[in-house]
């Protein structure tokens, strides 16, 4: 399993293969009459593959940085009170 010792050179892959597979999957969308824009019948296999190597690496790419970085929330100290802005 990838963990935090991932290499630098493993996270810029993973980005490049997410990356890769959506560049691929934009050429593959349903054109209708049961078809994908490429003529293979839906669902096309090459879309399956391209979201199946998407999400894998967006995971791993999720297991190297799960920290979400949140806005900072400062408590108002009892009595003081911020006057918002005019506009």
């Amino acid at each position: 399993m990838w963990t935090e010792g991932a290499s630098a050179d493993a996270i810029e892959l993973a980005h490049r293969q997410v990356a890769a597979a959506a560049a691929m999957l934009a050429q593959h969308r349903p054109a209708g009459g049961g078809l994908c824009s490429c003529t293979r019948q839906l669902p096309c296999s090459v879309a399956l593959a391209c979201v199946r190597v998407s999400e894998r690496h967006s995971r791993l790419l999720g297991l190297t940085h799960p920290t979400i970085v949140l806005p900072l929330v400062r408590e108002q100290a009892p009595g003081s009170e911020e006057t918002p802005p005019q506009g």
